[in-house]
Parts: structure tokens; C-alpha cells; sequence
């Protein structure tokens, strides 16, 4: 096999990801360390609008992204389905650190290292 045909699953989904996360059509033969700003950027606007969204609008549409999300298909709207579950779900847990923090903030309360038990335990995998 020619090895300069080979292009990493990586390099692919990255350059995928960030045509569609950018708002500018990305010329794919650019470098990665031009690419990666502009990613980070496509990134950080989607966060913000991320942010934007109301917790309360979002909590009614969890059952409805729970649903579909445990109805597996091969489907691109199975796949939105799921990015979407997890959205609803890091606003929520966001919210929750966030809350937890200024409450701890106002009563001069040391900060507890372990979660509290009704938000799941997430622990960083690599």
C-alpha cells in the first residue's frame, strides 16, 4: 500500500468536523496548526450558543433525546439524537458545578472534593 495515500481516522474526522463546525468552506490541504484555530473557534461560537439556551427548555426535550437515543439506528438523526442528549446533559452537570461552587462561595464553606449523590460520578478516561 502507498503510504502517501494513508490518511489517519483522526486527521479525517478532524478535518470533517471542521468543515461542518465552520462557517467558511476550510481548504483541506492547509496544516494542521492553521486548521486548529479555526476549529477552536467554530468550537468556542458553538459553546456560546450552547450557553444561550434555557436549562428549563432543555430539560423538557431530555425525555424526547433519551427516548431516541435508546432507539439505536444506523441513522444520521440517531447520531444528532445523541450529540444532543449530551448537550442537554453538560448544561445540566454545568449548571449544577456552577450552582454548587457560588452556594459554597457565599457560606465560606470549604469546597468538597467528592460529588455530591444525585449527579452521576464522571470520571476522565484516556
Amino acid at each position: 500500500m502507498d503510504l502517501n495515500f494513508r490518511i489517519s481516522s483522526f486527521d479525517l474526522t478532524f478535518r470533517f468536523a471542521l468543515v461542518t463546525l465552520s462557517p467558511y468552506y476550510v481548504n483541506t490541504t492547509k496544516t494542521k496548526e492553521q486548521i486548529e484555530p479555526m476549529f477552536e473557534q467554530s468550537l468556542e461560537r458553538l459553546a456560546e450558543q450552547i450557553l444561550a439556551l434555557d436549562e428549563a427548555s432543555l430539560a423538557n426535550l431530555w425525555d424526547k433525546y433519551k427516548d431516541r437515543m435508546e432507539r439505536f439506528d444506523t441513522s444520521r438523526e440517531w447520531e444528532k439524537s445523541v450529540i444532543i442528549f449530551f448537550i442537554i446533559n453538560a448544561v445540566r452537570v454545568k449548571n449544577k458545578i456552577f450552582n454548587e461552587q457560588v452556594m459554597l462561595s457565599q457560606n465560606n464553606q470549604p469546597q468538597e472534593k467528592k460529588p455530591s449523590g444525585d449527579v452521576p460520578y464522571l470520571k476522565r478516561i484516556k
